[in-house]
């Protein structure tokens, strides 16, 4: 829509069913939502290419949320407004339920607006993000019951983020983050159900965090899953340790 430049309108509203704005061009902020304190259903903001900011939801005291998707909002910094965002629960039909999706929003500088998350029911992908330096935001989490994958973003230093994460019931990717060194972040994680992808980081040299979850028995299946994919993908990055090598910890350059 190119001619909406406000959500002005909206003022009276109190409590909504979900929130699905779409390349709304002209866009900058949701201050029109400032006086909704209830949102039960999803949020997705996408395609809209003046969105600075979404503190407009900062007054919103309870959330339940089927889905969260941030994605290609060119000019959108943070995530500020979702302080008090604390679960992702897959209540409806969509494919998109239980997940957490921040794709392609090039200056987007932080997730911290996340701390408080504690559960996610299905997936977390953080991918293609151009200025995001960390993930920080993602530190609440203690599992992810679909996959995680944290890729292509080229200004991200570390996975600190993930630091209490201990299961990850479907796959865990990480690949494409051209500045990330070490994967101290991944330390607690002692179960992934599916497989475990780590390439083409290229300043990848420290995969110590890998060790606990490679040594702990049954933490990583062996061999070739049904689809062909190896459970086990190190390569391509500035070090690459084989299974066998983590299992000794000669993990580091």
């Amino acid at each position: 829509m190119d001619n909406l430049e406000n959500l002005n309108g909206l003022n009276g509203l109190e409590s909504i069913g979900g929130i699905h704005l779409w390349a709304n061009r002209k866009l900058a902020n949701l201050d029109g939502l400032l006086n909704v304190t209830q949102i039960k259903g999803y949020i997705s903001i996408v395609m809209n290419e003046s969105l600075v900011d979404i503190e407009g939801l900062r007054n919103v005291t309870s959330f339940r949320l089927d889905y969260l998707k941030i994605e290609n909002n060119d000019e959108l910094l943070t995530l500020d407004g979702l302080e008090i965002l604390e679960t992702i629960a897959s209540e409806g039909l969509s494919i998109d339920s239980g997940n957490i999706m921040i794709y392609r929003n090039s200056k987007l500088t932080s997730i911290n607006a996340l701390r408080n998350l504690l559960t996610v029911q299905n997936s977390v992908e953080i991918r293609w993000n151009n200025a995001l330096s960390n993930i920080e935001g993602l530190s609440g989490l203690t599992e992810v019951n679909g996959l995680l994958w944290i890729t292509d973003n080229p200004a991200l230093t570390n996975i600190n983020g993930l630091r209490h994460i201990s299961n990850v019931s479907g796959s865990l990717a990480i690949y494409d983050n051209d500045a990330i060194t070490n994967l101290d972040g991944l330390s607690t994680l002692n179960h992934i159900g599916a497989f475990l992808s780590i390439t083409n980081n290229n300043s990848l040299t420290d995969l110590c965090g890998l060790t606990n979850l490679i040594q702990t028995e049954g933490g990583l299946n062996n061999g070739v899953a049904s689809n062909n994919v190896p459970y086990f993908d190190i390569s391509e990055n500035a070090f690459n340790p084989t299974r066998e090598d983590l299992e000794i910890e000669n993990c580091m350059q």
